[in-house]
């Protein structure tokens, strides 16, 4: 297999390059990052961390919407558990928090509440799009009466002026 410099290769070269040259191009790149071993001090804290996370049965998730807080032992029919920051407008992004947190569900009566109003908003959105389709309906067909009514004026019109030009027929 023959070696080809990374200096050496120019877009042109690039396109003849075999496969195996390429390959050994790759090869030869700087790893963006590297992996702590399993002996590796910070690597064990972690490790204790989260076998301490899996014997009390609680996992943690950060995402967007905030930190979602889940416990093994907590009854599945329960709402999710939350970790905020008591401050207002401040996020809790680190473990452990650095700043006083609080952890909160939602509340199930606010929960029914939000609920309700969603199902009226739908059931006054049907009601008005089930009115709109309705005054839709009978244009169309107040439109198919008129069309029908100068189709059939339109005929009789045209009956009559045959009529006047063949009087014995």
């Amino acid at each position: 297999m023959t070696s080809i410099d990374d200096d050496k290769i120019t877009d042109k070269k690039l396109s003849e390059a075999t496969t195996d040259e390429l390959l050994i191009v790759v090869a030869k790149k700087v790893s963006r990052s590297l992996r702590l071993t399993e002996n590796n001090p910070t690597m064990q804290k972690l490790t204790k961390l989260c076998d301490l996370a899996d014997e009390l049965g609680i996992s943690i998730t950060f995402h967007q919407g905030g930190v979602c807080v889940v416990d093994n032992d907590r009854d599945d029919s329960l709402h999710d558990l939350y970790l905020e920051d008591i401050e207002p407008g401040h996020h809790v992004n680190n473990f452990p928090p650095c700043t006083e947190y609080k952890l909160i569900y939602d509340n199930p009566e606010y929960l029914v509440q939000q609920s309700r109003e969603y199902d009226e908003r739908r059931a006054r959105e049907a009601a008005a799009d089930a009115e709109k389709a309705a005054k839709a309906k009978a244009k169309a067909e107040v439109e198919v009466a008129r069309r029908a009514a100068e189709l059939e004026a339109s005929e009789r019109h045209v009956l009559a002026t045959l009529k006047a030009k063949y009087p014995d027929a």
